[in-house]
């Protein structure tokens, strides 16, 4: 910005050489100082502009993001489904890429002696880990038949979000079992 104001300066002062060999005076100076300092103000609050306006499209997207992983993330809960005996959920087709998605389960078996029996699905926690949902595709929870003896049972899902963080819901897969 001082180049610029010293390029508008210097070049004020040529110009008037140019038309007559005496020097500015010391107001036409003043005048061209003026006129680059107010060059220089207006060039630094475009630039202050610019970098707002940047900053608020940011949070935007961000914000935007974020709610499009909410959207997807309530995709997923609305398609679980418990039918015939299967506990099934689907991962959303309109999510990409499915590997992202991260999705654990697991539950307890009531033994009745005050203990319980944790019950893990790893075939949903390789899933994940190996990256390999796929979209549009019908997955189900294995378990013994109307989950008798469950005392507790549910699904952990998380997202990526626009700053590597993760959007996550969790999910009483029994209120499906039981309704």
């Amino acid at each position: 910005m001082r180049k610029i104001a010293l390029l508008c300066i210097i070049a004020l002062v040529l110009s008037g050489l140019a038309g007559c060999a005496s020097e500015p005076t010391p107001e036409e100076m003043a005048a061209a100082e003026a006129e680059a300092a107010a060059a220089a103000a207006i060039e630094a609050a475009e630039e202050r502009a610019a970098e707002e306006a940047a900053a608020a499209a940011e949070a935007e997207a961000v914000e935007a993001n974020r709610l499009y992983v909410r959207k997807t993330l309530d995709e997923l809960k609305s398609s679980i489904r418990y039918e015939d005996g299967e506990l099934s959920f689907e991962i959303p087709a309109s999510y990409q890429p499915p590997s992202d998605w991260v999705i654990w389960v697991a539950g307890r078996i009531d033994t009745k002696n005050g203990s319980g029996i944790s019950q893990h699905y790893e075939e949903f926690d390789n899933a994940s880990m190996n990256r390999s949902w796929e979209a549009g595709t019908k997955y189900a929870i294995p378990e013994p038949p109307d989950f008798i003896g469950m005392d507790q049972l549910f699904m952990d899902v998380s997202l990526p979000d626009e700053n590597g963080g993760l959007i996550e819901i969790h999910i009483d897969l029994l209120e499906y079992v039981k309704n």
